[in-house]
């Protein structure tokens, strides 16, 4: 059973056992940060886009295809997928808005 990291070193984690010996290393760390490198993360923001993007992405994706749109735009096929359902909602939001409306977090009552 591994335990806790005993030391890190060239972005590999090694472990020791209860008896002290090494018990084995994984090569990806997730999470360390390496003194060498930038500060920047690999991790994706999450990103939100305002009705008119949208509407962009849907008319884009209507003359040409879903993944053609997606990759022209850099997002995931599947949320253009999702605006194309939400196509008529979109029109009828103003432009600047990021969320349709009934969208978020709900009051407590």
């Amino acid at each position: 059973m591994l335990h806790d990291p005993a030391y890190v070193k060239d972005d590999a984690m090694f472990f020791k056992g209860k008896d002290g010996t090494r018990r084995g290393h994984c090569i990806a760390i997730v999470g360390i940060k390496n003194e060498n490198k930038d500060d920047t993360s690999d991790e994706a923001e999450d990103e939100s886009f305002d009705a008119a993007f949208k509407l962009n992405v849907v008319e884009e994706a209507k003359k040409t295809s879903n993944r053609a749109a997606a990759r022209k735009f850099s997002i995931d096929e599947a949320i253009v997928r999702y605006w194309r359902k939400q196509k008529d909602k979109l029109q009828s939001t103003p432009r600047k808005k990021k969320r349709l409306p009934g969208a978020g977090r709900k009051a407590l009552r």
